[in-house]
């Protein structure tokens, strides 16, 4: 069975150990501080023919935002003909509230979003919508 592979983003090390403390049951979890450093471990994951299967995604960052990082992955996907069964999910796990930003983040390319705290059950419900099933 193929481990999937997820990219926690978040600039907050306790949302990163705490989604990280949730998604282990989904599979192998790494994590960046960054939109830059997402976007440097995202085409690194690509490039070893390892991509990642989940990232999950702030909006809210110092450098690059959460919604300039998926519209770079979606835009490299598409340059690059990644086919759409295989192109990487993201969930946007986000301190913000305000509608419209929730709305753009699935315009930004994401297929779901969740507003922080996030609860385990809100979590796994968000991943099964996506199609994303615990992998223990």
């Amino acid at each position: 069975m193929h481990l999937m592979r997820i990219l926690i983003v978040d600039d907050e090390i306790t949302s990163c150990s705490k989604l990280t403390a949730m998604l282990e049951a989904y599979g192998k979890c790494e994590t960046a501080c960054s939109g830059d450093e997402a976007i440097k471990k995202f085409l690194e994951a690509c490039k070893s023919e390892e991509p990642y299967d989940l990232i999950t995604m702030d909006i809210d960052m110092p450098g690059k935002s959460g919604l300039e990082v998926n519209e770079f992955i979606r835009a490299w996907e598409t340059e690059n003909a990644i086919p759409e069964e295989v192109k990487v999910k993201i969930l946007v796990v986000t301190g913000m509230t305000d509608r419209k930003i929730l709305a753009n983040s699935c315009i930004s390319g994401a297929e779901n979003a969740l507003v922080k705290p996030v609860c385990l059950e809100e979590l796994s419900e968000a991943l099964e919508a996506m199609g994303i099933v615990p992998q223990y």
